[in-house]
C-alpha cells in the first residue's frame, strides 16, 4: 500500500469519527451576565453570571432535542425535555469579562455547551421510569427562578434609597447574600441530582434490606434510591445543609426516625433554621423513635 493511498485512508477514518462525534454532541455557546450589587463578591457573581449562560443554553438545548425527538417518533414533555437536556449536557468555562455599568461591576462569562446525544433512547427510557426526576428538576429551575427575580426586586430597592441609610442597605445585602447561597446550594444540589440520574438504571440500592428493615417493595426501592442519592450529595457537599435535610426526610419516609433526627441535628448546626425546628420535634418525642423506628 503506497504512502498516498495510506493518507486518504487515515483521513478518510478521521473525517468519519468527527462526523459521528459531531452527531452526537451538538455544541451550544452562550454568554451569562451578572450586575453585582453593592457588597456581592466576584466568586458568587461569577456563578450567576454561569448559571445565567445555562440557563439559556439549557433553552436551546431543549430546542435541539425537542426537533430530535419527534424526528424519532419520542413523546416528551417539556418538563421531559427540560430535564433531560439538563441531565446530557456538559459546559465548560470558555471566556470571562469584566466591566462597570454605571457604578455597578458587571461580569459576563462565555460557556460552551455539549449536549451528548450518545445512547439517546436509553437515556430518554432512564428518564421515562423515573418521573421523580423530572419533578425534581422542574421545582428546582422554578426555585431558582423566584430566587433571581427576588435578587432584582433587592437591587432595585437598593438603587432607590435616596439618603445613605447603611442599616436599611446591609438588611439587604443579608436578603441578597442568603438568596444568592440558597441559589448556589440548589444548584449544587441539582448538579448531583443529575450526576445520579445519568447512573440510576444501571445502579442496585446499595442500602440493604436488613440495613434499613424495610422489605423491599417497589416504594421501598424508590425511596433507598432517593435515600442513596442524598448520601452521594452529602459526600461530595459535606456542608450543605439542604442535603442534610434532603437525606433526613428519605429517613422519614423509611421510618428510620433517629438518622433522621441526626441529619436535621446536622442541618441545623449548618444554619437551616427548618431543621432546628425539626430536630426539635423529633427530640420531643423520642419514645415514638424509639417505638416506631424500622
Amino acid at each position: 500500500m503506497n504512502k498516498k493511498k495510506l493518507f486518504c485512508i487515515v483521513l478518510f477514518t478521521v473525517i468519519f469519527i468527527n462526523n459521528i462525534y459531531a452527531e452526537q454532541n451538538k455544541p451550544i455557546i452562550t454568554t451569562g451576565k451578572f450586575v453585582m450589587g453593592d457588597k456581592d463578591s466576584k466568586s458568587d457573581a461569577k456563578a450567576l453570571a454561569i448559571l445565567d449562560a445555562k440557563r439559556m443554553a439549557l433553552e436551546q438545548a431543549g430546542t435541539y432535542l425537542t426537533s430530535m425527538s419527534e424526528t424519532k417518533n419520542f413523546e416528551l414533555t417539556k418538563d421531559e425535555v427540560q430535564s433531560l437536556a439538563s441531565g446530557i449536557m456538559s459546559i465548560k468555562v470558555i471566556d470571562e469579562k469584566w466591566t462597570m455599568e454605571g457604578e455597578s461591576p458587571v461580569v459576563k462569562v462565555k460557556i460552551q455547551a455539549i449536549v451528548d446525544t450518545k445512547d439517546l433512547d436509553d437515556k430518554i427510557k432512564a428518564l421515562k421510569q423515573n418521573k421523580g426526576s423530572v419533578d425534581e428538576h422542574k421545582n428546582i429551575q422554578t426555585e431558582i427562578a423566584t430566587l433571581r427575580q427576588e435578587l432584582d426586586s433587592l437591587k432595585k430597592e437598593d438603587q432607590s434609597i435616596s439618603k445613605p441609610d447603611e442599616k436599611k442597605k446591609y438588611e439587604i445585602y443579608k436578603k441578597r447574600k442568603k438568596a444568592i447561597d440558597r441559589i448556589l446550594n440548589v444548584e449544587d444540589i441539582e448538579k448531583a441530582r443529575l450526576k445520579e440520574h445519568m447512573i440510576q438504571s444501571s445502579i442496585k440500592p446499595n442500602i440493604q434490606a436488613n440495613e434499613t428493615k424495610v422489605p423491599l417493595s417497589t416504594n421501598a426501592v424508590n425511596d433507598i434510591n432517593r435515600l442513596n442519592h442524598y448520601i452521594r450529595v452529602i459526600r461530595a457537599n459535606p456542608n450543605c445543609a439542604e442535603c442534610y435535610v434532603g437525606r433526613a426526610r428519605a429517613f422519614l419516609k423509611l421510618r428510620v426516625h433517629r438518622k433522621a433526627y441526626n441529619d436535621f441535628k446536622k442541618a441545623c448546626e449548618l444554619g437551616n433554621s427548618l431543621a432546628c425546628k425539626e430536630a426539635e420535634h423529633l427530640g420531643q418525642n423520642r419514645l415514638f423513635m424509639h417505638k416506631n423506628d424500622r
